[in-house]
């Protein structure tokens, strides 16, 4: 940030370096050829960043532009909320647009059996996720009372079963 707001000043573009013979030659200064590349990179970056977006921005105006009347308040509403969507926002935005539109003009009838099998998939997918984690949380539990080769249940090697004599288990 230094070089951008003064604080820092750029490496001046030659140094002054005695030869041999003990004369002062000023040559180029590595220091201020590594600055300017990346001053250089810097420049071209921004430059290919803002002509980008720029294109971006003209694809989703173009599609803007191209919707028919039953988009027309989709439209507004999009360039009332300034900046303009990402294209990939915009595809997302159209598809809701386009659900949306799709329920208004579907029959009562249709919405009720639409709803019913929207709930009847959510039972589903509740009880289908239920039993996966029911799964998960036994497969768990199972590798945290294994010993590891197959030894069997680690719980039965507790404390409360060990004598300094005979080990676990107790007597014998």
């Amino acid at each position: 940030m230094g070089y951008l707001d003064g604080s820092k000043p750029a490496p001046s573009e030659f140094v002054e370096l005695e030869d041999d013979k003990g004369k002062t030659n000023m040559e180029p200064n590595p220091e201020y050829e590594k600055w300017y590349d990346k001053l250089l990179l810097g420049s071209i970056l921004l430059f290919l960043l803002k002509f980008l977006l720029e294109i971006l921005a003209q694809k989703v105006r173009h599609v803007l532009a191209s919707l028919g009347e039953e988009y027309k308040m989709f439209v507004t509403a999009v360039l009332a909320k300034p900046p303009l969507p990402s294209y990939d926002d915009l595809k997302t935005l159209l598809l809701q647009h386009e659900l949306h539109l799709t329920l208004l003009q579907m029959h009562p009838t249709e919405l009720q059996k639409l709803h019913c099998k929207a709930v009847q998939v959510i039972m589903y997918s509740t009880q289908m996720l239920s039993m996966i984690t029911t799964i998960e949380e036994e497969e768990l539990s199972r590798k945290r009372n294994c010993r590891g080769r197959g030894r069997g249940n680690f719980s039965a090697y507790n404390s409360s079963n060990y004598s300094p004599s005979h080990g676990y288990g107790g007597r014998r």
